[in-house]
Formats: structure tokens, sequence, C-alpha cells
């Protein structure tokens, strides 16, 4: 072997080793845990996979040498054994133990110190914990004995998993249906005014629809998406989406989830979206493997690398060529942002993460009845641990909606998405949009044919343009009576609740109609 030749070794640890380095003149690399990524001990950084880089030089620049080779090789081994994530949120830990404590090592009077210093994390005890104990079970130098027994004779209070949902926070829980929907209506407007893309409209939605993390979801590959026919015709759409918690590492575990035909149908363009960008940057069609092995959501500049190399096969085994996390983080927020998505408890622009689109549909389901069994199901997990916090939730939280366009309805700021025409300047009478009694309420600005059941849907139709004067009060009344109605008949919120969001909507127009109005009033 050349001596310029790296030597890759999958390390198989030993509790009793105290020195597992094998003395040759060739670098040393590590196989990381997640495939394809490969690290040495004297690199600055380690790359453990996509989008997980650790600035291990960094941190062993805080440590005295004897600490340091203890460190790193523990840190090896968690590098190799561990997800990704968790090693990076270790090392990020151990800094600030390091930060907090003043010193190059760990001794009896800096795990104290610790134990008691303000703003730590909710975790950051029981990452140290974590990390002293396999540091010292590894039996490199480093940990005491001393420091051993402390730590673990720590009382560390519990992470409460599932506060922000049982007492239903506005900020951090799960999303009511007005604001899911709100979301949801946000991201096809978003698309449809050409403001994001196909790919960024069809993940946000997977993330809203399935509650899976953008994780999940980015390491997607269009095998994934399947259809299939019963012997009586009757079509169904399963995604099967990659488990990233139960540490088997890149796309080797997964759980079905069935999708609605409109969820599938926006896929399969996405799928067609992401073998167009691959044919063309390779400059041939793809085979049917490839198609099977294409990533879902595809990282153009990664693809360029790869092609630039000279690995094509790469493409489609390699996480890298998938789309990052901060991609489907990002979409999520701007989708909010440029299309005022506006939360009815908080009056503010909707505070939004894939953790929230995880806690309602875990509330959702058990709203519709089911028990904790096919609640873990569907939220991927391993335990029922959490999942009865939902069952927990599953209570009468309904906003009761007074007869009146009160102050507190000024908080749906937003539902309304079109614009008040002051003025009847529309000729063209296919335009127009009349009320269940024939009165003209506005107009209609979409070019395209709609088949919605008018004048209802088009209060929460961006297209919509309601005419100053028309008979708003009237439709707001018939809805209120109508949602009353329902209520006594079903006395179920779930089926009470449809009309909400209308109403909120055709209370918004009601109220820039009066405002509008006095200040012509006042010219």
């Amino acid at each position: 072997m050349q001596l310029e030749v790296l030597r890759v070794y999958k390390i198989r640890w030993v509790m009793n080793m105290k020195n597992i380095f094998l003395k040759v003149e060739n670098k040393e690399l590590y196989q990381a845990k997640t495939d394809g990524y490969c690290f040495s001990l004297s690199d600055d950084k380690w790359e453990l996979s996509r989008g997980n880089t650790i600035d291990i030089k960094s941190t062993m620049s805080l440590l005295n040498d004897e600490t340091k080779d203890g460190y790193i090789k523990t840190m090896a081994y968690m590098a190799c054994e561990y997800s990704p994530s968790f090693v990076k949120l270790l090392n990020r830990t151990f800094c600030i133990f390091i930060n907090k404590t003043g010193k190059e090592y760990v001794d009896k009077a800096g795990v104290m110190r610790f134990k008691v210093a303000p703003d730590l994390g909710v975790n950051d005890l029981s990452y140290i914990r974590v990390l002293f104990n396999k540091w010292y079970s590894l039996g490199y130098y480093g940990i005491s004995e001393e420091v051993h027994e402390i730590i673990n004779s720590w009382t560390i209070p519990g992470n409460k998993k599932g506060e922000v949902v049982k007492r239903r926070d506005p900020e951090q829980g799960p999303l009511t249906d007005n604001e899911l929907q709100g979301f949801n209506e946000a991201a096809m407007r978003a698309y449809e005014k050409n403001l994001i893309s196909l790919s960024q409209l069809t993940m946000s939605l997977l993330v809203s629809y399935t509650g899976r993390r953008p994780l999940q979801i980015s390491q997607m590959k269009l095998e994934d998406i399947i259809s299939s026919e019963s012997e009586d015709g009757e079509k169904s759409y399963v995604i099967n989406i990659p488990r990233i918690k139960q540490g088997y590492g890149f796309r080797k575990e997964f759980r079905s989830f069935r999708v609605k035909s409109e969820i599938y149908n926006l896929l399969c363009e996405q799928a067609n979206l992401s073998v167009g960008i691959i044919s063309e940057a390779i400059g041939r069609d793809l085979t049917k493997s490839e198609i099977d092995s294409t990533p879902l959501f595809v990282s153009e500049d990664k693809i360029g690398e790869y092609i630039q190399a000279g690995n094509i096969s790469g493409i489609f085994v390699s996480d890298k060529t998938h789309e990052s996390v901060s991609m489907f983080t990002n979409t999520v927020k701007n989708i909010v942002k440029i299309e005022n998505v506006i939360s009815e408890r908080t009056g503010r622009k909707l505070n939004i993460n894939s953790r929230r689109f995880r806690y309602t549909l875990g509330t959702r389901v058990a709203r519709e009845g089911y028990g904790e069994i096919m609640i873990g199901e569907l939220l991927d997990h391993s335990t029922l641990t959490y999942t009865g916090i939902y069952v927990q939730y599953n209570a009468d939280h309904v906003r009761k909606i007074d007869n009146a366009v009160s102050d507190e309805m000024a908080k749906y700021s937003g539902i309304f998405q079109g614009k008040i025409d002051v003025k009847d300047n529309h000729q063209d009478p296919s335009q127009n949009i009349r009320d269940f009694d024939g009165e003209k309420t506005g107009s209609c600005q979409q070019n395209s044919s709609c088949w919605a059941n008018v004048p209802i849907p088009c209060y929460t139709c961006m297209h919509f343009r309601p005419l100053l004067n028309a008979p708003h009060q009237k439709i707001y009344d018939q809805l209120i009576a109508e949602r009353v109605r329902i209520a006594n008949i079903t006395g179920d919120d779930r089926i009470t609740e449809v009309l909400d969001r209308t109403i909120y909507a055709v209370a918004e127009v009601i109220r820039q109609c009066e405002k509008l109005t006095m200040k012509n009033q006042e010219r």
C-alpha cells in the first residue's frame, strides 16, 4: 500500500482499552455513524453528516494536554457510535462546561460549580453526565472516580415534555385549526404569487401534513412515494419516511404514512422536477434505478460537486445531495413572514417551527378519539412514554364566537386576503359575486374558472374584491345563525367550527369597510 493512500478503520471499541490507535505511518480515518463520512483525529473539524460539523480544534484549544487526549478519544468513540446531532450537542455542552468552570480540565470543584451555574439549558446537566460517564467507562484520562460519583449522585429535574401541549401554549404549543389552515393557505398563496418554488411548497406542506421533522423529510427519495390499487379499483397513496431518532443511520429504517391524492400529486410533480434537475446536470436520461434513488428534494450545488469529481453514482447514495434541513426551516418561517400569517391567539405573526406541526398532528388525532398506540404510530414514536399528553389535551378548546364584531375579533387580522373596492367599476358580469339573495357583494379577479360555492369561500380568497357598500353584515349574521344551528344539531365542536375561519374573514371585511367609510366621511 502506498503511503499517500488513506486507511479507513471502522473502530470496534472495547471498554477497557487504554489506547486503540494503531501506530502506522498512514493517516487514520474513522468511519462516522453516518455512511460516507470519515474523520481524523488531526482534523480541525469533523464533518459527521450533512449539517453536523464539530469544530474539534476550538474545543481542544480550551484544554490542557492531558485532558485533550482523553477528550478527543472519547469524542471519536461517540462520533463512530452515536448520531451526529447528538455528538454535536455533547461537544457544545462540554464547551459550555469549560467556559462556566473556567478550567482547562474536569475536577470535583468544576462539576459542583457547573451543577449550580446560571443560564444552563434544560438538558445540559444530562448531556454532561452522559459524556463524562462514557469518558470514564472508556478509561481515558480526564474523569476521576470522584467526579464520576458526583455526577451520578445528581438529581436532575426531568425535562417536562408536553408542558407546552398541556397548557396550550400559544407560542410553542400545538396550532389551532385556524392557525394550521392559515399556514397551509399562505403556502399555496405564496406559490401562486411565485414567491416560493414548487419545492418549497411541497416541503412546507409535507412538514405541515405529516408532522415529521425536516431532517426526515429531507432524506426521502423517489422510491419512497408509493401508489397502489385494490381489487375493487380504490387507489391509496403511501410515503415511506426515514426514521432518524432510533440510531439506525441514514435511511436505514422507515415508517409508512398514508397521504391524500392531493399530496401524492404534488409529490409526483416534485419528483419529476428532481429527476429533471439531475438529468439536465449529467446530460442524459436517468435509469430506473437512478430515478428510484433520486432525492425528493435535491441540493443542486452538491450535485455539481459530484459531477465535477466524476462521481455520478455518488449523487444517488450520499445524503449530501439531499436538500439541507435549513432550507425546510427557513421556508416555513418565510411563508409566515411574506404572507403575514397572524395567530388568532396572540394577534402577532405566527411563531412557527416543525415541532408545532408535530404537536398539532398529535392533538388532532387525539381529538378524533384515537388512543396512545395510534398517536405513537402516527408521530413515529418508539415508545408511548409521551403520547398520553395528547390524550389529556383532548378537551373543549373551541373559542366561542359572540354575535357581534368585537374587539377580540381584531386578532384575526390577515385571514381576509383581498382588497376592498370602494366603487363598482367591474363591467364583466362573469366576475360578479352575489350572495344567496342575489345581491352583489364583490367581484372575483381570478381569470380561471372556480367551482367554489360562492360567496362563502370567497371571503378567504386573495382574488376576492368585496364592495364597500355590499351587505357583508347580513352574510355575517347568516353565518353566525348557521353556526348556532349546526351546534344545536350535532353538538360536535369539530363540525361547528368549520365556518369559523370564514366568519373571521367576513368580520374583518366589515371592519375594513367601516374604517374606509369613516375616512371618506372625514374628507
